[in-house]
């Protein structure tokens, strides 16, 4: 299989990218709330030797516990470090993980305009080059609380090889091959979201032409998402 992990940290040891993965994972859950105005969510990626995922929460624990604490667990979903209480959609990751081998980090979020918009029938699309990679529109799956192994299938499902799927009235789950990517495509999908519901105030928007999204998909091939550099400049990181 494609080795598809952080080219910045892949060439570690086990313990140095873990380290790695923890910061960023960290770092991504503060970028998050900064941005999408967010703390219900969670960051999630794939633990270096394979035993399972690594995952943050956005929200702030209650007093007592360390709200910086990165939480384990295997893909049948038992816990494997972390004392705070598991997140009751721990199947939406460990069905996605399972269904997507080329995915290392899974991001489940809330954004406030992309919630809404899927409330509408309206999908998120490629509008604008921000937002290429979604394409003709991305999936939909229905905004259950996806805290079942059933539903996590169907989440999965619904998701595809899609680099997210949006939750009607509930947020997105969103794919990437680096805490990095999937970080700057949460950010992304909301943005797309406001600006389909800005162009739809005064016109009727169109899809971003394929010969577009495929030229700068590819002149961005192995490209850092450029938004993390921001995100990082923005923190003094």
């Amino acid at each position: 299989m494609t080795d598809t992990r952080d080219p910045e940290v892949s060439d570690r040891s086990p313990d140095a990218e873990l380290d790695g993965l923890q910061v960023d994972a960290l770092f991504a859950a503060r970028a998050l709330v900064n941005e999408l105005d967010d703390i219900w969510g969670h960051v999630t990626c794939r633990l270096p030797d394979g035993s399972g995922f690594l995952l943050k929460h956005l929200r702030i624990p209650a007093r007592g516990f360390d709200p910086d604490e990165i939480m384990t667990f295997d893909y049948s979903g038992r816990r494997l470090t972390g004392s705070q209480k598991d997140p009751w959609e721990i199947p939406l990751y460990t069905a996605a993980y399972r269904s997507r081998p080329d995915v290392q980090s899974v991001i489940h979020i809330h954004p406030p305009v992309a919630t809404a918009l899927s409330t509408t029938g309206q999908a998120i699309y490629a509008l604008t080059h921000e937002g290429l990679e979604f394409g003709d529109g991305l999936p939909v799956f229905d905004g259950d609380l996806i805290d079942t192994d059933e539903l996590g299938e169907l989440a999965a499902a619904a998701l595809g090889s899609s680099p997210a799927c949006v939750l009607k009235g509930h947020g997105a789950i969103v794919a990437g091959t680096t805490i990095r990517q999937a970080t700057t495509r949460s950010i992304a999908l909301e943005r797309t979201a406001r600006q389909i519901v800005w162009a739809s105030s005064v016109g009727r928007p169109q899809v971003l032409p394929q010969r577009i999204r495929d030229h700068i998909i590819a002149k961005r091939a192995g490209d850092e998402p450029e938004v993390w550099r921001y995100l990082e400049w923005a923190a003094g990181r």
